[in-house]
């Protein structure tokens, strides 16, 4: 089998760049890394990772005649603008979550990569975690019944550097991690009637970002949330 050949956009802190980078790196028998553009703000020292290999403006690398696939792990707020480029020289590529705060900018790119029927993979971990994979399964299966309701919560520590940075999104938490719990309520319970959204800034530490979420989605057999 011949390796696909891949660069990756982007070495942002606030994805995960760094370790898509190194997975790809360390599965040389399935890919041959060919570069990567930073195209990111940095607080902090890039990762060591990156040096491996030869870094490209994104343009240079994009028009790589022999590029098979290309990783797009930038910061969000920039992601759409590359994914339309990679999308426009007909070039597959994974797309970090959660997609655009825009609509329809993100449609716009959906739209061309369906038009040019092209491989768009995003990066929703938890598809592939082998105990929602059994959860998944086994509701198929039909095995718990009717579902009528999934709750689903995450906890995790932020640096009040990051915590500062949700403030990008008008969303906050909810549009940067939350999107992985609406991702699996979505896959078991479809497309919700309507989503009322209680977000707020908890002011823990003096930071006044959307750092607490909570969205209830609306079914007609009941409610789902994700916290």
């Amino acid at each position: 089998m011949e390796k696909i050949r891949i660069a990756q956009i982007g070495t942002s802190e606030t994805t995960h760049a760094s370790q898509i980078f190194r997975c790809m790196l360390n599965q040389s028998d399935l890919f041959d890394v060919v570069g990567f553009a930073d195209v990111d703000m940095h607080s902090g020292q890039r990762d060591p990772v990156f040096d491996a290999k030869l870094e490209m403006d994104p343009e240079e690398l994009l028009n790589l005649s022999y590029l098979d696939a290309v990783a797009i792990e930038c910061d969000e707020v920039l992601q759409t603008q590359f994914g339309l480029m990679a999308a426009e020289r007909g070039i597959p590529m994974h797309f970090e979550k959660p997609g655009s705060e825009s609509d329809h900018d993100f449609d716009i790119l959906l739209n061309l990569v369906e038009q040019k029927n092209l491989v768009f993979h995003m990066g929703y971990m938890y598809r592939y975690n082998p105990a929602v994979q059994y959860i998944l399964e086994t509701i198929e299966a039909g095995k718990l019944g009717d579902v009528y309701c999934v709750e689903a919560q995450m906890g995790c520590f932020h640096t009040q550097e990051l915590r500062r940075w949700l403030k990008t999104f008008h969303g906050g938490i909810m549009y940067y991690l939350g999107c992985h719990l609406i991702d699996l309520i979505c896959l078991i319970q479809g497309t919700p009637l309507d989503i009322q959204a209680l977000n707020i800034a908890t002011c823990f530490n003096g930071g006044d970002a959307k750092d607490f979420g909570l969205a209830l989605c609306r079914y007609s057999h009941g409610i789902s949330f994700a916290k």
